[in-house]
């Protein structure tokens, strides 16, 4: 989809006023009327391996329109998921208590945190200076950015994971922004709307968790979705190991990227460990440089409440190791690692259902 006009001369003006020391690098990019803007289709890689769930069948991208006003992306929901959508409108509406500004999505969406779309493999003109013909490789980031704007109130991390990368290579620099193509998004993408339950921002008070939990039971009764392929978001974080990239996210299971040959960003599956990795995992594993290996862990509200696992130098799940002192569920974000030891805090952020 094309930029909007404004975002470029936003990212222009700064530049002006911030120009890098050394070289800058500038994407042109050519207007186009509505009727010829197309989704850029990325295409599909052979399944690498029996532990990688595939993509579901292409099908015809949801249409997505831009708001003049605030240039981001709101619903346009199809037939099936109407009779939901207008339960969840009745929440938000009249259920949910006045929004605080954390949850509010006119703060949370705003300025430098607005939802952005993808950018295909876009070659940057290098305005001064030259890139090293020995400087081969990528940078890539990962983070929340919402397919659709929220109806309701919406938190900063239940953004669907989009992998911004900047590949140089023979001198030149390609630039490409693409979404992790999750069970979740692209489960959304071919509805129209969002289906799934937001993790953070689902709780905003009593009754209004308890009626879009019991949403969430209908939506999944009418097959609206199912559970078992994972809601999780792969937003937070990137890890490479085992010859594998992954886009990681703490509610679910790694899901499996790569960067093309082009610069693109292909989305290989959501990643079981040839079914050794039955539940989620941190999105924060550390890895030995040394020897290859990385550990990680998870959580959860029944126990054990921790479990410590971790990954040979060719990425094969070792068995895990439940953690029986940890004795109350906690929100275990991080950990740290030694030649020795593993080190988990005992942190005060507990579950108390």
């Amino acid at each position: 989809m094309a930029i909007p006009k404004s975002a470029v001369t936003t990212t222009t003006s700064f530049l002006s006023r911030h120009p890098p020391p050394l070289i800058v690098s500038s994407v042109r990019i050519q207007e186009k009327t509505r009727n010829s803007i197309t989704r850029p289709t990325t295409s599909r890689a052979s399944r690498p391996a029996s532990s990688t769930t595939a993509l579901p069948p292409a099908t015809k991208s949801s249409t997505t329109r831009k708001s003049p006003a605030n240039d981001r992306r709101v619903v346009e929901p199809f037939q099936p998921t109407m009779m939901f959508n207008v339960l969840e409108d009745v929440i938000n509406n009249f259920i949910d208590p006045p929004l605080r500004p954390s949850v509010d999505p006119r703060y949370v969406l705003s300025d430098n945190f607005a939802p952005v779309d993808e950018l295909p493999p876009t070659e940057c003109e290098v305005i001064q200076g030259s890139l090293p013909s020995c400087l081969d490789g990528a940078y890539i980031r990962n983070g929340p950015n919402p397919q659709y704007l929220p109806r309701g109130p919406y938190h900063l991390f239940d953004g669907d994971g989009m992998l911004h990368s900047i590949r140089i290579s023979q001198g030149k620099a390609t630039l490409c922004s693409r979404y992790v193509k999750t069970y979740k998004y692209t489960l959304e993408r071919d509805a129209g709307a969002p289906l799934l339950p937001n993790v953070f921002s689902g709780f905003n008070g009593l009754a209004a968790s308890a009626a879009r939990g019991a949403l969430s039971a209908v939506r999944i009764l009418a097959g609206q979705f199912n559970p078992a392929n994972g809601i999780g978001l792969a937003n937070t974080s990137l890890a490479y190991f085992g010859n594998r990239l992954y886009a990681l996210g703490e509610s679910d299971l790694p899901y499996a990227v790569r960067l093309t040959s082009n610069g693109d960003i292909e989305t290989l599956g959501r990643h079981d460990f040839d079914g050794k990795l039955l539940m989620s995992m941190t999105a924060h594993p550390k890895i030995d440089l040394e020897t290859g290996e990385a550990f990680a862990f998870r959580y959860g509200p029944v126990p054990p409440f921790l479990t410590y696992f971790h990954f040979d130098g060719n990425g094969k799940k070792q068995p895990d190791v439940p953690i029986f002192s940890m004795t109350r569920p906690s929100f275990l974000h991080d950990f740290g690692i030694s030649r020795k030891y593993a080190i988990f805090a005992d942190i005060q952020i507990g579950m108390n259902p």
